[in-house]
Formats: structure tokens, C-alpha cells, sequence
């Protein structure tokens, strides 16, 4: 399996090539702190010097470090020696020797910039590296480019590193003040990715627990499940301390362990010590010393490379099954991209007929997307594309254009659905904001029904004054219908704007003159919806139809007060606009004439049940104690002529009946206040015979009591009498005709709410819909206009190269994982010797 870190080098190479790395790609990433011994440990595992060195920041940019062991090579090349032709004469032998041995041939580096150069003095990589850093970074600046550097070698194991820039503090020359967050910015980059291993290298001299490479680590990894700790400069710790603690993992855990190594000193370095040498004199240090004897065997710079190497082919085979099947999706995810883009057009060759079909598709298909975005067909493909970010963000900012101040609940729906919600939602709403009795005060009514009298005092209430008060709540509810046409008008707007592909946004100039089409024609559309709504409250204003079943009749007030336990209630749930809202007065109606039915029957079968009893001694004990009646329906002709015909015909003859039956009752709430004194004595005298307990009240008294009774009960949810200045039947009168505003209103409302979205779906919707191709085919298809409307955007055409780009590097890289076939997993590290 040592052929899958290959694979992955090719990708790596495949990649930067390309500028990107849409992959994840299995890797090693060297983090630490600035002088910690970084650099010496990778030259440990190479077994050069390489890499430049100096006081201030060197690694300025990644360097991705690649390993390959040449020991198959070596054998091949002997093996093609030993079949080479014998009679080469020995001088060419002799010449090609000194020319192996002056470039020992069996170790060199190559850079990915400089194509198949080959580098034998590993001095001139080292310069290399500087010019090549300070190309892309001068001074002393930090960059994302990396760098690639492939080393050929025996004495390697195959596997790739990178190395990142040392972590600082202070900036230093001309380096910008924020040195570190960009540093530390730029190893993220790499180590947030999840199949990235973490090689996070510390000193035994410092405290673990303050190490920058632990505590970035950590960050990225808490669980420190892809992190390995590298222990450095063990010998130089003071004596008698240790670092066992570090290297078990006692201060800070990692699954994958600590390896301690020693790296060669500036004066070994210096004086040019063989890196062969300091890996023995390493090698004796941990075997000699007293602490690390035990664990000499998995200390030192050999051990490190070799768990290195087996790390990274477990962890490539465990991520190469996710890694094949991301490329998969990338490559089907980008062919889908470059087909949204189409095929280049070529004014100059292509017919105009060609032109003309495209034209007519692109159309076509706009039209479709619209259809189906009202209609909630295909809806799941549009809201896969709304629920992209970029088109989210356009979504927000087209409905900040067109002032759409939806809740979040409607914003999370799409297309016809949006506009069902501005019917049952927005709409509803607002005309429930509108009240029966909004901007029209007691004083106010009370003056409309003086004024509507004239200069004789009105028998019963002014029929105008109602008709009057009544259209002007009408006129009120005819902003909510605008603001609801002008909703569905913008979310028609928006829908347009969602219905675009990305085969109308290759053409810029096609995709303007769509829009202003859509917008002409929606404007066309909405005029009339604006003019017939109007005319619907115009409509609504023209006539008063107090004939309407569901309309409250002077019976269905009287029994509103029949019903009720107070006059208390009565007076706090009519004088101060009902408890209830408008929309429920037609049920409260219908339950109110059930109920007098009920009543009706019930005395009936009490007159029944009295026959057996005298008639008229029990019809007078009856008109004494049973409540107040409603006026009965059996004389219709008799209640016309008291009541001068008509609705308000009601009121009068309604109070005669009652005057002449309950006449003197003091629970009554429309009985006359203004009685003679005699009809109240005769009435006074005639209940005392039934009711001995009031006989020592005087009429006067009780006439009192009535009106002061009433004047309370009116009170208790109504303004004050004093304060309306009012008669006592001014204030029943405007109770009553307070009423018939409520009833009428609640109708017309009901009416608004169910004919202006019918009416907006009729004159707007539907014909928008129906008419929109067509609209767009006459607009659009001129054979003149053809050359400039099918103008592809630059802009499409670099994404179409781009993608094409990507999505060859990305078959080429499926092609190479094709090469394994093995993606079995082995867990165990084996053993080391």
C-alpha cells in the first residue's frame, strides 16, 4: 500500500497546478512556534540540510514537502546495467563513475515550478526556496501560494509534510503589525480541514500547557483524534528534570501520542555535523539515559518517520472511499454547471432560425417556471434553488426592494403559496385592525343624530345619520384592499425574479428586456385590479341595504337585552363597540333568533297550560312578573303604522307595544323616561296591587329609580351622561343605532374579505399567468433584435472555462484513485525495529 501517499502527491500536484483544491486531500501539516526546532526536524527525516535558516521568520510560505524512497529504482537501474551492452569500452565506464560520484545520483530534489528539473546539491534548493519565497512574498510577507518540492531518496520512507510558517508574536523590518493573526490565519487554512493531520511540534524547555502548536491544535481538534506532539530539544533540559510526563501524555492527551527527538545544535550545525552522525549521538541519548531507557524504542527521529508513514497510509486508505465518491459528486455537480451554461453561440455561423428557437425555449421555459411556481408545480426544484445562499441573499434583497415586510414564517414560503398567505394572513389582518367604531367618538355620533333631526325632535332614529356614520367605516377598509393588491403585485414581481435559469442569465441583455416585459405587463394587470377593487367599496358606499338577512333587526336587540343577565353587560358590550369582533356578529344574530324562537314557543305552551285558570286574572299576574318580551311578529300591519314603515319603524313601534304592555317597568332599557306623571301613577298603582312590597314607594320615587337605574346601567360601559350631555333616550338611541353600525359593518367587511382576493386572483393572477408567454414572444421575438438579446455575458463565458477547467482536473484526479483498488483499512501500525 505504500503506493497510495503517491496517488496523493499526484493529486497535490494536480492541484496546485490548478491554482485550488476542491478536494480534501489527506496530509501532514508541521505546526509550531518560531525556533522551536521545526526546520531540524523535518531535515532529520530527510537527512539533508535543505531549508533556509535564520533568526527572523524563513518559511514565509507552505512548502509541501514530498518524500519518495528510490530503493525499487536503484535495483531497476542495476538490473538494466547488468543487460547493457559488454563491449563499452572502459573509458566511458570510468567517465560516467566520476560523473555519479561528483553528483551522487541516488539523491536529488525537484520543484513543481521548474518542471523536471533535477537538483543534486541540496544547497541550491535551499536557494531555491528563498528566491521562490521572495518572488511570491517579498519582504518578509506572508502568502497562501505554496510551494512544491519532491525529494528522491533510498534513505527515506514515502511521505508527504507541510510545512508552515513558525508562529510569532512581534513583527519585525517591514513586516505589517498583524503578523500573527495572519500567521495563525493561514495555518487554519490548512488544519481545519478535517482529513488534515496535525504535526504539532513543541520544546521540552517551555510549559506544554502554554505551546502554540497544542493550543492551535486544540482548537481545531479538541478531541486531539489527527494530532501527534513532537517533543524537541529533551537534551537541552535542566538537570533533574524530565520530560516522561509530556511524552505519556499526562498534561495535555493525544490519541495519537508524543515522540521525543533531539535535534543537532547550532554548533553542530555550524561546524557541518553529519545529520547520520546526530541521529546516532541521538540514538545513544536515549538509550544511555536513565529516564527514556524504557522508551528509547519509540524515541528519536527514525521512529518518528516511520509512524509518520504509517499514519498517513491508514488514514489515506480509511478517507479514500469519502474521497472518491466527493470527487464523483463534484465532477456530476460541475457537468450540471457547464451544461446551465450552454454551448458558446456564434452570431456569425449560426441561422437565424437557430437563434429564433433558442429564443422562443429560453421564453417557454420562463413561462413554465412561473406557471409552476403559483400553481406549486415542481415547486421542490425552485425552492432547492431558492434555498442556495446566493439566491437566498437575492430573495432578501429583492423583497427589501419591493417593501415586503412579511414575517419570517412567510418568508420560509414560495411562489403561490406567499400569496394563499397574504390572503388568510396580511389581508385578514389588516381589515380586522379596522374597527366598527374607529374615529367616531359618542359626542361625535350623538351630535350626527341631533344634526340629522333638523329643528323638530325626531320620533325615531334619523335614517340618514346611520347611513352616513356606516359609509364612513366603509371608506376605511379601502386601504387594506389596496395594500393587499399592491402585496400580491410585488410577490408577482418576485416570483418573475425566481423564475430565471441559469441558461437566461448567459444573456444579459435578454434577461433586462425580460424583466421590463414582466414588469410592463404586471403593471397593465394591476391597473384594472386597482380600478375594480376601488369600485368594489364604491360599490359597497352606492347603497345601504338594510334589508340584508343577516342584518340585526329591532327584535334581535330586544332580545340581545332579553338574554343578558344585566343591563350592565348590555350596556358594556354595545355602548363600548362589543366585546365581540365584527366578524362574529352574523353568528351571534342567527344564535339570537333561535333563541327568540325558543322563547316564542315556550309561552305559547304556558298559555296553553293556563287555560284551565281564569284568563284575565292570569294574564295579569303574567304582565307583572315575566320579564320584558320582544314585540311580537303576529301584527306586522299594526307595527307598521305605528312605526311609519321601514327598518327604523321598528324602534317606535316597538316602544308603544312596549309601553302598553310593560309600561312603568323599571328593567326596561328603551322604556320612555319622559312619561306623564299620571301614566306612571296609573301604572304605579296597578303593580302595587300585584306587588305589595313597593306599595309604600310613591310613583314619584319610582319613576326616579328607573331612570337612575338606567343612567347606572348606562354608566357602568359607557361615558358618563353628564359627560355626553345627553337625555336618557338620546343615550338608548345611540346605543341602538351604535348597534346597526356594528351589524352593517361586520357584513360589509365579511363581503370585502371574500370578494377582493377572488378579484385579484381574477384580474391579476390568473391573467398574468395565462398571458405571460405570449406577451414575452410578441415583446421579444424580432428577428432584429436577435444578435443583441443573445449576446453572452464575459462573464458566463470565464465561469464556462473555469468549470470546464476544474472539472478536467477533476477526471483526471478520479482517474488516479482509479489506480487503487484495494481501500481496505488496517488499523494496527505494525511494528518497528
Amino acid at each position: 500500500m505504500d503506493r497510495l501517499i503517491p496517488i496523493i502527491n499526484k493529486l497535490q500536484d494536480v492541484f496546485t497546478l490548478a491554482g485550488s483544491q476542491p478536494i480534501d486531500l489527506p496530509q501532514i501539516a508541521v505546526v509550531g512556534s518560531q525556533s522551536v526546532g521545526k526546520s531540524s526536524v523535518l531535515e532529520n527525516i530527510v537527512g539533508r540540510d535543505f531549508l533556509p535558516r535564520g533568526s527572523n521568520i524563513v518559511t514565509r510560505r507552505p512548502l509541501i514537502l514530498q518524500l519518495f524512497n528510490t530503493s525499487h529504482l536503484d535495483k531497476l537501474v542495476s538490473s538494466n546495467k547488468g543487460n547493457s551492452n559488454s563491449n563499452s569500452s572502459k573509458e566511458e565506464k570510468e567517465k560516467e563513475k566520476k560523473e555519479q560520484e561528483k553528483e551522487n545520483t541516488d539523491t536529488w530534489g525537484e520543484f513543481l515550478h521548474t518542471g523536471s528539473k533535477r537538483y543534486y546539491d541540496f544547497n541550491e534548493i535551499r536557494s531555491e526556496i528563498e528566491k521562490e519565497t521572495d518572488r511570491v512574498a517579498p519582504n518578509k510577507a506572508i502568502s497562501y501560494e505554496p510551494i512544491n518540492l519532491k525529494i528522491y531518496s533510498p534513505t527515506v520512507l514515502t511521505l508527504t509534510l507541510i510545512d508552515l510558517p513558525g508562529m510569532t508574536r512581534v513583527a519585525v523590518e517591514n513586516q505589517p503589525p498583524d503578523i500573527e493573526r495572519r500567521i495563525r490565519k493561514l495555518i487554519r487554512s490548512f488544519i481545519n480541514r478535517k482529513n488534515c493531520l496535525i504535526l504539532a511540534v513543541s520544546a521540552a524547555t517551555s510549559d506544554l500547557a502554554t505551546s502554540d502548536a497544542i493550543q492551535l491544535a486544540k482548537e481545531v481538534d479538541p478531541a486531539g483524534v489527527r494530532t501527534l506532539g513532537v517533543i524537541t530539544k529533551i537534551d537541552l533540559m535542566d538537570q533533574g528534570t524530565n520530560a516522561l510526563s509530556m511524552l505519556r501524555g499526562d498534561i495535555i492527551p493525544l490519541q495519537l501520542g508524543y515522540i521525543g527527538v533531539i535535534n543537532r545544535s547550532q554548533k553542530d550545525i555550524n561546524n557541518k555535523k553529519a545529520i547520520i552522525e546526530a541521529q546516532k549521538a541521538e540514538k545513544l541519548f536515549f538509550k544511555n539515559h536513565a529516564s527514556y531507557r524504557s522508551i528509547a524504542h519509540i524515541c528519536g527521529t527514525p521512529y518518528l518517520a516511520y509512524k509518520l508513514n504509517q499514519i498517513l497510509i491508514n488514514h489515506i486508505k480509511k478517507c479514500l472511499p469519502d474521497l472518491k465518491q466527493s470527487i464523483h459528486e463534484n465532477i456530476q455537480e460541475l457537468e450540471r454547471e457547464i451544461l446551465s451554461y450552454g454551448r458558446p453561440i456564434s452570431m456569425d455561423n449560426d441561422m437565424n432560425n437557430n437563434k429564433g428557437a433558442l429564443l422562443l425555449h429560453l421564453i417557454s421555459k420562463f413561462s413554465e417556471n412561473f406557471s409552476d411556481a403559483i400553481d406549486g408545480a415542481n415547486v421542490n426544484t425552485m425552492i432547492m434553488k431558492k434555498y442556495n445562499k446566493k439566491q437566498v441573499q437575492e430573495a432578501q434583497k429583492l423583497d427589501d426592494e419591493l417593501g415586503m415586510n412579511l414575517s419570517q414564517q412567510a418568508k420560509e414560503l414560495f411562489g403561490g403559496a406567499r400569496i394563499l398567505y397574504i390572503f388568510r394572513t396580511e389581508f385578514q389582518h389588516n381589515l380586522s385592525r379596522t374597527r366598527s367604531f374607529d374615529g367616531l367618538s359618542d359626542q361625535f355620533i350623538l351630535n350626527s343624530m341631533r344634526n340629522a333631526s333638523g329643528i323638530r325632535s325626531s320620533l325615531f332614529i334619523p335614517e340618514m345619520c346611520f347611513e352616513n356614520l356606516v359609509k364612513m367605516q366603509i371608506e376605511k377598509l379601502r386601504r387594506p384592499c389596496m395594500q393587499c393588491v399592491d402585496l400580491v403585485f410585488a410577490e408577482l414581481k418576485r416570483i418573475g425574479a425566481q423564475s430565471e435559469t441559469t441558461e437566461i442569465a448567459r444573456f444579459s441583455k435578454f434577461r433586462e428586456a425580460l424583466n421590463d416585459c414582466v414588469t410592463s405587463m404586471l403593471k397593465r394587470h394591476l391597473e384594472p385590479c386597482r380600478k375594480f377593487v376601488n369600485q368594489v367599496i364604491d360599490i359597497e358606499l352606492a347603497y345601504v341595504n338594510t334589508n340584508h338577512p343577516d342584518f340585526i333587526s329591532m327584535d334581535d336587540v330586544f332580545t340581545e337585552r332579553a338574554n343578558h343577565h344585566s343591563q350592565n353587560e348590555m350596556y358594556k358590550q354595545i355602548g363600548s363597540g362589543g366585546a365581540h369582533s365584527d366578524d362574529e356578529e352574523i353568528t351571534q344574530q342567527k344564535q339570537y333568533r333561535q333563541q327568540q324562537q325558543q322563547q316564542q314557543h315556550l309561552q305559547q305552551q304556558q298559555r296553553q297550560n293556563a287555560q284551565h285558570s281564569s284568563h284575565s286574572q292570569h294574564s295579569s299576574q303574567q304582565s307583572i312578573k315575566s320579564a320584558p318580551a320582544p314585540p311580537q311578529q303576529s301584527n306586522p300591519s299594526a307595527s307598521a303604522q305605528n312605526g311609519g314603515g321601514g327598518w327604523f319603524g321598528g324602534l317606535r313601534g316597538s316602544k308603544k307595544t312596549s309601553s302598553s304592555h310593560h309600561k312603568g317597568s323599571d328593567t326596561n332599557p328603551f322604556s320612555e323616561s319622559d312619561a306623564p306623571p299620571a301614566a306612571s301613577s296609573s301604572s304605579s298603582s296597578s303593580a302595587a296591587t300585584q306587588q305589595p312590597q313597593k306599595r309604600k314607594r310613591p310613583p314619584s320615587q319610582r319613576r326616579l329609580s328607573a331612570s337612575q337605574q338606567a343612567s347606572h346601567s348606562f354608566n357602568d360601559g359607557y361615558p358618563q351622561r353628564n359627560a355626553l350631555n345627553a337625555t336618557q333616550r338620546e343615550e338608548m338611541e345611540l346605543l341602538v343605532i351604535k348597534r346597526f353600525i356594528k351589524s352593517y359593518f361586520g357584513i360589509v367587511k365579511k363581503n370585502i374579505a371574500d370578494i377582493v382576493p377572488k378579484s385579484i386572483m381574477f384580474m391579476l393572477v390568473n391573467k398574468s399567468k395565462s398571458r405571460l408567454q405570449q406577451d414575452l414572444a410578441l415583446a421579444l421575438y424580432k428577428e432584429e433584435q436577435f444578435e443583441k438579446l443573445l449576446a453572452e455575458d464575459p462573464e458566463i463565458a470565464r465561469k464556462r472555462k473555469d468549470a470546464q477547467d476544474l472539472l478536467l482536473i477533476l477526471q483526471k484526479a478520479l482517474s488516479i484513485i482509479n489506480e487503487v483498488n484495494d481501500f481496505r483499512v488496517d488499523s494496527s501500525l505494525g511494528s518497528f525495529r
